[in-house]
């Protein structure tokens, strides 16, 4: 830990301490606020990947504290009561993008625990075979590989890259980012390219592949998911950025929808930006193809005042601590950037942003 992060656990813990956590809790009572997570751990995903995975103890920690000072309810209730204009006191709603296995696997049983209802975001073109993420594994190979350089011979990297610091690993896995990008995102060539690289970087992945880390649900286990009583909710049909393909825009939301009410039988309309890329041309698009509401990935609490197509959320991983969850998620944050972020009050900043900025599973 830095020293610039330990006097901000420090000054946080302070914070807490005197009751200003309380406080802004109570002074923001009449807002809510909305949770964002991706993946929950079956193996140990978190370690490497933190600002995706939650580690399944990490959740039961949030969900203790949530419980202990908010009502959990569902994002349908909030957005019915956003429409009225009036919040109910200390109100929670938790969502999972992308729809992973792990969902099933490691976050369902932590949430029935709790009684917790969640809404999960369904990328749809998931539906239509097994899919896996394959640029977390990407990045799991190159972080996880014990070379000292990259294999020699690869197209990819005429030259190979050195693999010594963290750093030089990252760089390296940008320049491969690249190359997953110029393929088509449906059909078998990512698959094939990553086990291409999982062999050249000598990494062994078969437990991970065998519990089904990277998988996503697969159309039946998203239908039973909805049966079992989560929200499954659209998060595009092929996951680009929304401000990059306005003009592609109204489409994919259509095919997310219908694929997605042809296998839960529930209505979709509670949309999830890809990566939180969102800017007010898209949610007027997304509007007028049916959805009620939008959530990006801007943190903060929201209001009736905040558009209901750019809602915020506290979106988190395993790198964030407890104590900064219960800093953000209390509202002392918010009431901060009130005053020091005065143009951001009702709505998060827009998020443009180019696809190869970011992985696909995000």
């Amino acid at each position: 830990m830095s020293a610039k992060q330990r006097v901000k656990l420090a000054a946080l813990w302070s914070m807490r301490a005197i009751g200003l956590f309380a406080l802004a809790r109570w002074l923001t009572r009449r807002q809510f606020a909305i949770i964002g997570w991706h993946g929950v751990s079956i193996l140990d995903e978190h370690r490497d990947q933190p600002n995706y995975f939650l580690a399944p103890e990490t959740l039961r920690q949030r969900l203790v504290f949530l419980n202990k000072h908010f009502r959990i309810v569902s994002l349908e209730t909030l957005v019915e009561q956003h429409a009225q204009g009036t919040i109910q006191p200390r109100q929670v709603a938790l969502t999972f993008d992308d729809a992973m296995y792990d969902f099933r696997e490691s976050a369902m049983p932590i949430l029935k625990e709790f009684s917790a209802p969640a809404t999960v975001y369904v990328v749809s073109s998931t539906l239509d075979a097994p899919t896996r993420a394959d640029m977390l594994m990407l990045r799991h190979t190159i972080l996880s590989s014990r070379l000292s350089h990259s294999p020699e011979g690869l197209p990819e990297l005429p030259v190979p890259m050195p693999l010594s610091t963290e750093d030089e690993r990252f760089d390296c896995l940008r320049e491969l980012r690249q190359a997953i990008f110029k393929l088509p995102q449906e059909g078998p060539e990512r698959p094939e390219y990553v086990d291409r690289m999982m062999a050249a970087f000598e990494v062994d992945l078969s437990e991970k592949v065998r519990r089904r880390v990277w998988d996503y649900m697969t159309n039946d286990e998203v239908q039973a998911t909805a049966v079992d009583g989560y929200s499954m909710q659209p998060h595009s049909h092929l996951h680009r950025f929304c401000p990059e393909i306005l003009d592609e825009l109204a489409e994919d939301t259509r095919i997310c929808k219908e694929r997605l009410e042809k296998t839960t039988g529930q209505p979709a309309v509670d949309y999830c930006y890809p990566a939180g890329r969102w800017n007010r041309a898209a949610a007027k698009i997304i509007a007028e193809e049916g959805m009620r509401s939008g959530v990006t990935c801007g943190a903060g609490l929201n209001s009736p005042r905040t558009p209901i197509h750019s809602l915020k959320r506290f979106v988190t991983g395993d790198d964030f601590s407890q104590l900064e969850f219960e800093f953000a998620v209390s509202g002392l944050q918010s009431l901060i950037h009130y005053f020091t972020k005065p143009a951001l009050r009702n709505e998060p900043p827009e998020v443009g942003g180019s696809s190869a900025d970011a992985p696909r599973d995000s």
